[in-house]
């Protein structure tokens, strides 16, 4: 009789029972946050953006952007080395124009490049047509992306020099260039850009001549 008063007294059942309740409801509760769909990563989303809103560059694959650059070149000067010493440097400047095709990802691009210039300077008057195999990438200036882009370029080649600029006839000399410019894309397949940047002319051994230009262009990328 002692032994079943204690049973029926004893709390131990309703605490044990209360306690397989409280399990029951956690786990169910786990369940729940575990089927809850997680909101999109914001990087995801801008990933799939339009282009010129990406958080970050370097992406995409090679073959997706074809761009067609026309430029202006408003102000250019030119520091010409002569084979005479005691005349020293002569100094150059003009104005002209050039073109860009290339192929490349969201953000780097390989292709051809065309540069004219129409100086006039103390040997003469002439112009300096280059052609060169270029390369450049675009750096987002804001974080996130955004619509302004850091462009810096490069590229090798050859530049023909007309009569007058490094002597008596015409010569062909190397050519190599590095260019910054701040492009502002209005639109998903337009870019405006503005910049500089640096040249510099000759061969193994030798530097023929060199100098800097003014630079402003607009981008159409199919």
């Amino acid at each position: 009789m002692f032994a079943a008063r204690c049973c029926v007294a004893c709390p131990l059942p309703k605490l044990l029972s209360r306690g397989a309740s409280a399990f029951v409801l956690l786990a169910a509760g786990c369940t729940s946050v575990a089927t809850l769909s997680t909101p999109q990563d914001p990087v995801s989303r801008m990933d799939q953006s339009a282009y010129g809103m990406r958080p970050r560059a370097g992406q995409g694959h090679w073959g997706e952007r074809l761009l067609a650059e026309a430029a202006v070149v408003p102000a250019a000067w030119m520091r010409i080395d002569v084979d005479d010493a005691s005349a020293g440097s002569q100094v150059a400047d003009g104005s002209g124009f050039g073109g860009r095709l290339a192929v490349g990802n969201r953000d780097q691009s390989i292709g051809l490049l065309y540069q004219g210039i129409d100086f006039s300077g103390d040997l003469g008057d002439g112009s300096v047509h280059a052609a060169l195999a270029d390369f450049d990438v675009r750096v987002p200036v804001q974080e996130g992306g955004g619509w302004l882009t850091l462009v810096v370029g490069g590229g090798f080649g050859l530049a023909r020099f007309d009569s007058g600029l490094l002597g008596a006839d015409a010569v062909t000399e190397g050519a190599a260039q590095l260019r910054i410019l701040f492009e502002f894309t209005p639109l998903r397949g337009l870019a405006l850009g503005l910049g500089g940047g640096g040249m510099v002319y000759g061969h193994p051994g030798e530097t023929e001549a060199y100098g800097s230009f003014a630079l402003a262009s607009m981008t159409i990328t199919f």
